[in-house]
């Protein structure tokens, strides 16, 4: 995955758990990222620093595009979910980073 695609799909992911009120702190830990990683990290992400290439950190990732799909299937008007629409088709093609 190219840099750009690594921006996305981080932007995408922290937009969607901002839309779902999750905190910084709380996507910290949810998203698995290395010890350390402080919730001021998470406006970093907002803008132009991608998650870490990690195994662990894009596993979760994917389960959370899982999650977001389901509930787009669940409720079909849903703009919380629509923030992930973006990063779907890359996440799906591409190996751990």
């Amino acid at each position: 995955m190219n840099l750009e695609d690594r921006v996305t799909v981080t932007r995408a992911i922290i937009n969607m758990l901002d839309s779902w009120g999750v905190s910084a702190a709380n996507q910290v830990a949810l998203l698995a990222l290395p010890k350390g990683t402080r919730p001021g990290a998470i406006r970093q992400f907002r803008q132009s620093t991608p998650f870490p290439e990690d195994a662990g950190v894009m596993e979760r990732i994917e389960h959370l595009v899982g999650i977001a799909d389901a509930l787009r299937a669940r409720r079909s008007n849903s703009a919380a979910c629509s923030a992930c629409s973006a990063c779907r088709a890359i996440v799906r093609t591409i190996q751990p980073w």
